[in-house]
């Protein structure tokens, strides 16, 4: 895997700075996923929850670890947290009183279909009300001011203030003939030719075909039809978003870095 200049990341870096990250459900941590279930994430980009929920495989659970999902004895043994172990976000099974909704945030709740949430509808109660899964099998309302929850030693089922919808991955980028040749000069590498992430793209689909020719680069802007470009493979794969994946970028070339531009866009 071919190594990218510390300083090219530095506009990532500072950006990521000032983002702060919970460990809570149904919202983004610090291993850049949301837990929207016990056991399904979705994917964040710089703290906004992106795309559709995954599911974990066999009977793993979502997690604040690096590898996302993890098996109980895991989650055990690494003191690992799981942030919808609790009742938030969490369908009643078909045995309960009550299966038609579930809290997603301290105020917020959504139908159940098949004892899955179903976020295309969000509810919200009462100014004065919290959202707790507890008084809703006791009396079938999922909504009830704090004093009454105090009544009865419950409390909300969610810590999170808002439920936070998923959003579309922006566009890929369009890079100029600079930003490109710029991308390939900054890979420390002795190949004359590879390919390689495009800095200058949020989505980790656009990459660059780098050759040096007559100590020029040509550079070739390109990108995957579906699914990621991986550094690791040198090609584009399908499955979650990588982690290398750059946060933000931005390529600065000055008019006397005295670079000798030979660009070819496919």
């Amino acid at each position: 895997m071919q190594k990218k200049i510390v300083l090219l990341f530095a506009v990532s870096l500072l950006s990521l700075a000032d983002i702060s990250f919970g460990q809570k459900c149904n919202e983004c941590m610090s291993n850049g996923v949301l837990c929207d279930s016990p056991t399904s994430y979705v994917l964040c980009d710089g703290g906004i929850p992106m795309g559709k929920s995954k599911s974990c495989s066999g009977d793993k659970k979502c997690t604040n670890s690096d590898a996302i999902c993890e098996s109980e004895a895991d989650i055990d043994s690494k003191k690992l947290v799981i942030p919808c172990e609790g009742s938030c976000a969490i369908c009643p099974d078909s045995s309960a009183a009550h299966t038609g909704f579930t809290c997603v945030s301290q105020k917020e709740y959504v139908r159940c279909v098949d004892q899955v949430p179903v976020y295309s509808a969000i509810f919200e109660c009462d100014t004065d009300e919290e959202c707790s899964n507890d008084i809703y099998q006791k009396d079938q309302n999922i909504c009830a001011p704090e004093c009454v929850l105090d009544h009865y030693g419950m409390t909300e089922s969610c810590t999170n203030p808002a439920y936070v919808a998923p959003t579309e991955p922006p566009p890929t980028t369009t890079s100029s003939p600079a930003q490109l040749q710029a991308v390939c000069a900054a890979v420390q590498t002795t190949k004359t030719y590879f390919y390689t992430t495009n800095t200058n793209d949020l989505t980790c689909r656009a990459y660059v075909y780098c050759e040096l020719r007559n100590n020029a680069w040509t550079a070739i802007g390109m990108a995957c039809p579906e699914g990621y470009f991986s550094e690791v493979q040198q090609k584009c794969v399908t499955g979650e978003k990588p982690s290398t994946c750059p946060v933000a970028q931005v390529t600065t070339l000055r008019p006397d870095d005295g670079i000798n531009y030979n660009i070819i866009f496919s």
